[in-house]
């Protein structure tokens, strides 16, 4: 099989135990052969390997993001995997197989033009017939090359939250149902299988303890969020994860951390749940418990830039997901106004990356990206800070991060440990025999990130 070489390259492979331990190669060398990296380093012999060799002009080749979060993207119209395609002239969604299909292939592509080689699709509170053929959509196309980023699996978010109006956002309590096992295997293992990565479960539910179980037995990850469980509930989920699976098996995530929907746009505290993250980081650390994690949007408007440092301070690099939470929106939009499963949906100019069930008060979801969006965000809000902390598995310094420093940080956010918590081991970093998933930055003053070129599983997506 053939081998291509990537070469001049500042490569950032984002493999350490932690942010410091992650490896940096100036004028390194990438050899991919087939869809994995076949060697990574700076040996100039190996390129006699190489049939062809590209230069990378001194830019940066980054793993690429993981998305663990995401309803789906489009442009010009508003597209996700539940809802199907928007319609402004009928003001209504279009839901055949034909339109999941394409919002779920057009989406993949369009997301590896922004740096995303991998996703999880990620379904909504809808209909039992909607949700049953996007789940079957999604299942169908996972693995397969889409011409864009990696389809990896599915995660369930709405489908068995708790009808409190305090905390249900976006997502319709009209289709809301009980966290029971039977209700699982009835509405998503019936049509998804073994390809679900992780399940938002509320712990109000009297029967979500089994469920938890149920899936934690399976290797699912569980998520709390869109929720005003306590903290003891929510301990109490962490505690039988832990002692259903272990130090490896399943895990316990907390989703879009900060952004409630209760009170503003960069809301202070995320209900009761906010008071269990410290005892609960204090948990997973005397036992080794290396799966508690929380998703933030990273885009400077679901939360400050204070809270995304104090997740920072808390979970550290190796447990925090940043996700776009884009709800199918992209940048290049005809229409400012939708509805989806009976939620109106409205972009307001003033905040570029959000959209909003009322403007400034209640979000619906995000517009952002993850490379041109989201990394060059977490270099901004890390630019000469110093953060100290005391837990000894959270990544935390006291000294100003350097450039480097704050790449890493970003990567683990972004790629590595998504691909970690996801139990998606053959990506996320830039490693011999993991997938050739890596993209081509050009940085400007150290902000400014611009997407040159991206490959997922050793071939360059096209998109020009």
């Amino acid at each position: 099989m053939d081998k291509y070489a990537i070469v001049n390259a500042t490569v950032y492979q984002a493999n350490g135990e932690t942010y410091q331990k992650n490896k940096v190669l100036n004028n390194g060398i990438l050899i991919v052969e087939g869809e994995r990296i076949h060697y990574v380093g700076k040996d100039k012999r190996k390129l006699n390997q190489a049939s062809k060799i590209f230069d990378a002009c001194y830019r940066y080749l980054v793993p690429g993001a993981v998305d663990s979060h995401i309803h789906g993207i489009l442009e010009p119209n508003v597209g996700n995997v539940t809802e199907g395609i928007w319609n402004p002239e009928k003001n209504r969604f279009y839901c055949s197989k034909e339109d999941i299909e394409r919002a779920c292939l057009e989406g993949s592509r369009i997301m590896a033009r922004h740096g995303t080689t991998s996703c999880i699709f990620t379904t909504m509170a809808t209909t039992e017939t909607r949700l049953k053929r996007s789940l079957e959509c999604i299942s169908g196309h996972i693995g397969e090359d889409t011409g864009g980023a990696d389809i990896a699996g599915i995660a369930i978010e709405g489908s068995f939250l708790y009808p409190d109006k305090r905390y249900i956002g976006a997502q319709n309590p009209k289709y809301f149902h009980q966290a029971t096992i039977d209700n699982y295997k009835r509405l998503i293992e019936a049509f998804a299988g073994d390809k679900v990565k992780w399940v938002g479960v509320d712990p109000r539910w009297s029967d979500s303890p089994q469920l938890i179980k149920y899936l934690t037995q399976k290797n699912i990850a569980i998520e709390i969020g869109h929720s005003g469980a306590s903290k003891e509930q929510f301990l109490e989920a962490l505690k039988l994860i832990y002692e259903t699976g272990g130090n490896e098996q399943g895990g316990l995530g907390i989703i879009h951390l900060y952004n409630g929907p209760v009170g503003n746009n960069h809301k202070p505290r995320y209900g009761q749940i906010m008071q269990a993250v410290v005892p609960a980081v204090l948990f997973a650390e005397k036992n080794g418990f290396k799966n508690l994690f929380a998703e933030l949007i990273l885009d400077g408007e679901h939360h400050s830039a204070s809270c995304s440092l104090e997740a920072l301070l808390n979970f550290g690099s190796k447990n925090l997901t940043g996700i776009t939470d884009n709800i199918g929106a992209g940048q290049n939009l005809r229409d400012k106004y939708f509805k989806m499963a009976g939620v109106s949906g409205k972009i307001d100019d003033k905040y570029p990356l959000a959209i909003w069930v009322n403007p400034g008060v209640t979000l619906f979801g995000s517009r952002a990206t993850t490379m041109d969006h989201m990394f060059p965000y977490i270099l901004k809000i890390l630019k000469g800070k110093r953060i100290y902390g005391e837990r000894s598995r959270q990544s935390v310094f006291g000294h100003e991060l350097s450039f480097d420093e704050r790449i890493n940080i970003a990567l683990d956010i972004l790629c590595a440990t998504p691909a970690r918590i996801h139990k998606l081991d053959d990506r996320g970093t830039i490693e011999k025999g993991k997938y050739a998933d890596f993209v081509i930055l050009d940085i400007d003053n150290e902000e400014n990130v611009k997407v040159e070129k991206v490959f997922v599983r050793g071939k360059e997506v096209k998109w020009k």
